[in-house]
């Protein structure tokens, strides 16, 4: 039974750790887009846009 409970902890801390993975991935990839259209744009067309 405690290794049944040990294995399901385990399958929880490993997709919590690929779900975390995926999410800082997903956003230091939205980073490098929009300081990208920043630098494109420039701040004044950032601003106009809001």
């Amino acid at each position: 039974m405690d290794g049944v409970i040990l294995g399901g902890w385990e399958w929880v801390a490993a997709a919590w750790g690929v779900s975390l993975g995926i999410f800082v991935t997903y956003a230091v990839v939205l980073e490098v887009r929009l300081r990208r259209a920043r630098g494109r744009d420039g701040a004044a067309g950032q601003e106009g846009a809001r």
